[in-house]
Formats: structure tokens, C-alpha cells, sequence
């Protein structure tokens, strides 16, 4: 045909570049609502990120991967583990966070010994923080027991500290302090 008819037919077809672009874009908002959605309780959180993530990885090496169905899916399987792990999580940086209030406002004590603390507490938030980056990623790639998987998430933040496990906590704490 005449006058390159031809090139808005491929361009409007369900197999072009575009058309696979935006059928993507439609499965990451898809499971971005998911995530949401499943996260509205914070107890299952945890599970809502390891389905999430779980997705994500296999969209990066499948072509086609039904992104709510495979969300569900995988949201039921890990539902128990990752929510376990989650309030592991979630525990320990209250935990900390309240020893870093305690120290800095409440427990009266001499300067040096509350700026040692202080330090201290913030340096065991910042490790937690990068630490816990890679346990639900583990969560979503392997299964093992929750002690396990917080060792190997340990190791892997000492591992990759320089840069991608402080980019992973600063990142991370970034809404907190804002």
C-alpha cells in the first residue's frame, strides 16, 4: 500500500513495541494497587512486599506472567512466613526507635554516656534497616526458616555494604525522617 499504510498497522497491532510497553505499564500499576490494597492491614505487609517482589522478578525473566492472579497466588503462599518476618521487622525497629527516645529524652545520664548510647542505637536502627531490605527479598526467592533468613540477610548486608546496602537503608529511612 501506498503511503506506508502499513506502519500504522504494525503499530496499532497487540504485538507491537508500544502495545507491549503499555500492557506492562498496566501490570505495574496492577500490582502497585495490590500492594496497597493488601498492605492496608500492616500486619500483612510483609506478605504484600514478597508478592510483590516475587511478581516482579519473574515479569524480569518471563514474558507473560499474569500479574494479579500470580500477586494472589504468591500473597497466599508466603502469607505466613513473610508475615511472621514482617512483625520481626517491625518489632525490633520500634524497639530500637524507643531506646533512641528513651536515651535522648527521658533517662537522665551523663552527656558522654547518652551520646555513646545514642550513637550506638542509631548505628544498630541503620544495620537493622539495611538488614531487613534483604529479608523479605529472601522471603520471595527461598525458602528457609525465619532464623535462616535473617542470618542470610545479615550476611548479605555486610556483604554488599558499600553501596548498595547503605543506598538501601538511606533510602529506607528517608520517609521516617521526613
Amino acid at each position: 500500500v501506498v503511503g506506508g499504510s502499513y506502519m500504522f498497522d504494525d503499530f496499532f497491532s497487540m504485538d507491537s513495541p508500544f502495545f507491549r510497553f503499555m500492557a506492562k505499564v498496566a501490570d505495574f500499576m496492577i500490582l502497585n494497587v495490590l500492594f496497597i490494597i493488601c498492605s492496608i492491614p500492616i500486619v500483612t505487609m510483609g506478605a504484600s512486599f514478597t508478592a510483590m517482589y516475587d511478581i516482579l522478578t519473574k515479569m524480569d525473566t518471563k514474558k507473560e506472567v499474569p500479574a494479579a492472579s500470580g500477586f494472589i497466588k504468591a500473597f497466599k503462599s508466603n502469607l505466613k512466613t513473610s508475615t511472621k518476618l514482617w512483625l520481626i521487622i517491625l518489632g525490633v525497629a520500634i524497639f530500637l526507635l524507643i531506646d533512641l527516645y528513651l536515651v535522648g529524652n527521658v533517662v537522665p545520664m551523663s552527656i558522654n554516656v547518652q551520646v555513646t548510647l545514642f550513637i550506638v542505637f542509631l548505628v544498630m536502627l541503620f544495620v537493622w534497616v539495611m538488614a531487613s531490605g534483604y529479608i523479605l527479598v529472601l522471603q520471595a526467592r527461598i525458602e528457609n526458616p525465619i532464623g535462616r533468613t535473617i542470618k542470610m540477610a545479615f550476611a548479605l548486608t555486610l556483604v554488599h555494604l558499600i553501596p548498595n546496602s547503605i543506598f538501601t537503608g538511606v533510602i529506607s529511612l528517608v520517609p521516617i525522617v521526613l
